[in-house]
């Protein structure tokens, strides 16, 4: 075999396998003017026909070469294949040609093996094309061709391999021919499935060497690249490619995909989608799986960006143009009008792929979707239950179990049912590709559209915000911190995924990691794009939760500056009702409120008759009640608060937000006199449901407060520990016995307490005041030695630091605070550090003052006013809530 002649296939191979059937017919053309009128390259011709769907042209090539020896049992089989795929099928031609092909397969020799089992492996009939190749390398051990083929097979089928070293068949040929391109390419590919990513760009080093024209071995790099997950050497790689062919279509691919996953520029990524369409309709009109791909991964992961589905939406019609018989890509196209909001073309695609073919079970699936979003519910209903008695055998789809809770929410089904059908879609979701390298073919599996739909209806059944009690955590159902995972696992693919992002943040908010939703808000708004609306209401939300008022009114009207229909968002007005609240701004306050549960729906939206209004999630809703009831409680109208508590009680009966209001109903009570019935409230929340470390703080208030009962007051925590003995717990019930002043009980808490969570900085301090308060000042000292050493907190050594000047140990306290301001110092534009040097240096100067080191004293007064006025600078942008505290600690 001449060396050009083995290129040639090489580079037929590599594009059969990469499913670029035009670029294979191209090559044919140019083999069958260099080499003749050879019948293995009419027959490699016909197969790029056949494998793109144009069998009437296949089966025109196919037939003279039935009696050529060397290609005819691949012809027969290819012809059979035709056959089988034609609109009408010839079952008498089919019949003789089977009969045919099992007269040769008994006496076939090598190389008609070989070119059958090449044509089975093209059409991804893995086992049948193990079988033949098997059969060659029988007759013939050492066959090159035969034992690289056996290779990329075994390859092909992952873990379905019945090989225990595919690396062995491509190392036998290298060895007698080191530049064999299918083996290389084997070896490569085989390395990145084992992530041996830098062995796998040495190999293809080797054949952008040996073939320096041939620009697939770089493609190839790119790929790896992408497994690596490092998106900008991936794009450099792209680049290369497309500076030595301007029209490579898996490079333009590569740099879509940066545009779209790494820097979430949604206007590039739409831009490449369109340069990607040019060069598919000008390279592979023909190619209709090519476009069905192209328009499935990248409408998958632009968070159903308008600019980016425009393009997918026509790459999906295109296919279904070219392969008008497909109900699968007539069943895309319905999709992708479902992803653009055009439900009712929607329905009509999905309609017509079933007509193409009346068991398509993601056609049925696409109507029944459209079905709940027109509020069809019945309909919708009875679709379901026949789809899952379909599927009952094969079990159910992730699809179906996520629009069966869809549904059970609509009807008002009990939540634990919806939680689970929820909690099971994901995992049969992330078993479907289970195992497989990061690259392309993930990211369309992963399917982070799905995923967030997923997100986005956990969302309903969680709170809303963190605990309003401080130090108070809630039972956040299980399948929300699956929804954190699942976010996770979004954004380390897509880590430029705006949507994925912004429901991260909102999780992070809601159980309780404030910091950290901060920090992806902030990430968003200087990484991402800083004109997110979205990332601004939310940001409102965590600043009006810690108590900065202004900073979240500013908040506010930058998000409505970037987008005017911001205030069509229920949260909007719930947000700026609460920054009114804060300010006193009472009446204002109400009308905002009163304004807001006029313009929405409760989720679920059961008639088409309400569609015009917006739809609000059931904790937003409740959460408006309940603001509204507090506000006229606030403004002295106790009647008006009652009657509205009233109307939430039975809007939300039977809702997982009954509970919030019955603690509501409480405080009410409260304000009625009625301690009884406050207590019998939120007596009955139990410790399985949301909310019961908070109604059991509200009751141990009750004790305290109203009853001076300190016993049952200390009781309720203990019971909290009973029923859920978590360090949260155990805190709560530390912190109570300091607040009746019984330290000692308090210090016994804290130990078990830092036994369960020997890191956590925040009993670490907690249990260092329960000593001092106890006159224990050598234990306390070296309690906090001993928690600074497996600790980060410096508020460790600036309680330490207190205690030792309070013991007049001026050097030991100088020591410790030097030390912390060594830590500080490795932020030093950090704000939160910045107030923490001011504090320190503060207490600093109060050690040299007592020591009698009166200039030093002054000295470092100085430097703390200096970080002071820094802070007071940065406090009045940044945090402006403060601004009057600072101010007074930069005049001391």
């Amino acid at each position: 075999m001449a060396d050009s002649d083995a290129v040639v296939k090489g580079k037929l191979h590599y594009y059969g396998r990469e499913q670029y059937y035009q670029a294979m017919q191209n090559m044919c053309v140019t083999a069958t003017k260099k080499f003749g009128n050879d019948p293995v390259y009419r027959f490699y011709s016909a197969l790029s026909h056949l494998l793109q769907g144009s069998t009437q042209e296949a089966i025109r090539q196919l037939q003279p070469l039935q009696n050529d020896r060397e290609v005819m049992l691949g012809t027969l089989l290819a012809l059979i294949h035709a056959h089988r795929h034609c609109q009408v099928v010839d079952r008498e031609a089919v019949a003789q040609l089977d009969a045919k092909l099992k007269e040769e397969r008994k006496k076939a020799s090598e190389v008609p093996l070989y070119y059958a089992a090449m044509f089975l492996f093209l059409s991804g009939r893995l086992d049948k094309a193990r079988e033949y190749v098997d059969r060659l390398l029988k007759l013939d051990p050492e066959n090159d061709e035969g034992l690289v083929l056996k290779g990329w097979v075994e390859l092909a089928a992952g873990k379905e391999s019945r090989a225990r070293n595919h690396m062995e068949y491509f190392d036998a040929v290298l060895q007698k021919f080191p530049r064999y391109m299918d083996a290389l390419f084997g070896k490569a590919k085989l390395y990145e499935n084992r992530s041996n990513y830098k062995e796998a760009m040495e190999t293809l080093n080797l054949l952008v060497v040996a073939y320096p024209g041939f620009t697939a071995p770089l493609v190839e790099k790119a790929k790896v690249n992408l497994s690596e997950q490092d998106w900008d050497q991936c794009l450099e790689s792209a680049n290369r490619v497309l500076s030595a062919d301007s029209h490579n279509i898996e490079a333009i691919k590569y740099r879509t995909l940066y545009a779209l996953c790494r820097k979430g520029n949604y206007e590039d990524a739409a831009q490449n989608l369109r340069n990607l369409y040019s060069e598919m309709d000008r390279s592979e009109p023909n190619n209709a799986a090519l476009f069905i791909h192209m328009a499935q991964l990248f409408s998958r992961l632009c968070g159903r960006n308008s600019l980016v589905l425009e393009e997918t939406f026509m790459m999906a019609s295109k296919a279904a143009k070219v392969n008008s018989s497909s109900a699968e890509y007539l069943t895309e196209v319905g999709y992708q009008c479902l992803l653009q909001g055009r439900n009712k073309e929607a329905t009509r695609y999905y309609k017509n792929a079933t007509k193409l073919d009346e068991s398509s079970v993601a056609a049925l699936t696409g109507i029944i979707s459209c079905q709940l979003l027109e509020g069809q519910v019945d309909i919708a209903e009875q679709q379901l239950e026949f789809l899952k008695e379909v599927q009952r055998s094969l079990g159910t789809s992730p699809d179906i179990l996520y629009l069966s809770a869809v549904l059970g929410r609509m009807k008002n089904q009990p939540s634990d049912v919806i939680l689970a059908l929820l909690q099971e879609a994901i995992d049969n979701h992330f078993k479907n590709h289970r195992g497989m390298s990061f690259g392309a073919t993930y990211l369309a599996a992963l399917n982070p559209d799905f995923l967030l739909l997923i997100v986005n209806e956990c969302l309903i059944y969680a709170p809303n915000q963190p605990s309003p009690t401080e130090g108070l955590g809630q039972n956040v159902p299980g399948v929300v911190k699956q929804a954190l995972l699942v976010l996770e696992t979004i954004t380390r693919a897509c880590p430029a995924l705006l949507a994925a992002l912004i429901l991260s943040a909102r999780l992070k908010f809601i159980t309780g990691d404030i910091k950290g939703s901060a920090a992806s808000l902030q990430h968003i708004l200087d990484n991402i794009d800083s004109t997110s609306s979205e990332a601004h209401l939310l940001m409102a939300q965590i600043q009006l939760y810690q108590g900065n008022f202004k900073q979240a009114q500013q908040s506010l009207e930058v998000g409505l500056s970037y987008n005017f229909e911001v205030r069509e968002q229920p949260t909007y007005h719930l947000v700026r009702a609460r920054v009114m609240k804060k300010q006193g701004q009472y009446q204002e306050a109400i009308n905002t409120l009163k304004a807001c549960l006029n313009m929405t729906n409760t989720r679920p939206t059961t008639t088409k008759g309400s569609r015009n209004k917006p739809d609000m999630a059931v904790p937003d809703r409740a959460s408006v009640f309940l603001e509204l009831c507090e506000v006229y409680r606030l403004n002295n109208q106790p009647n008006e608060a009652a009657t509205i508590m009233t109307q939430a009680m039975t809007e939300f009966q039977g809702t997982s937000e009954e509970i919030r209001l019955n603690i509501a109903s409480a405080d009410l009570a409260l304000l009625r006199g009625d301690v009884d019935q406050a207590l019998a409230l939120l007596r009955a929340i139990g410790p399985e449901q949301h909310y019961y470390l908070q109604a059991r703080d509200k009751m141990a208030s009750i004790y305290l407060n109203h009853l001076k009962d300190k016993r049952m007051f200390a009781s309720c925590y203990r019971e909290v520990i009973e029923k859920n003995p978590t360090p949260q717990s155990f805190l709560m019930l530390g912190d109570a016995y300091m607040s009746i002043q019984e330290p000692d009980r308090a210090i016994e808490v804290y130990e078990q307490a830092l036994k369960r969570n020997p890191r956590d900085s925040v009993l670490a301090c907690r249990m260092g005041v329960a000593l001092v308060k106890t006159h224990q000042y050598g234990k306390a000292i070296n309690y906090y030695k001993e928690a600074i050493k497996t600790g980060s907190s410096n508020q460790l050594r600036y309680d330490m630091a207190e205690l030792q000047m309070r013991l007049k140990q001026y050097d030991k306290a100088e020591k410790t605070i030097t030390q912390a301001l060594e830590v500080e110092s490795h932020n030093p534009i950090d704000l939160n550090s910045m107030l923490s040097q001011a504090n320190l240096l503060n207490l600093l100067a109060k050690v040299h003052e007592r020591n009698g080191n009166f200039e030093q004293a002054l000295s470092v007064l100085s430097k703390g006013k200096e970080v002071q006025v820094r802070v007071l600078k940065r406090a009045q942008v940044e945090l402006p809530d403060t601004v009057p505290e600072q101010r007074r600690l930069a005049g001391r």
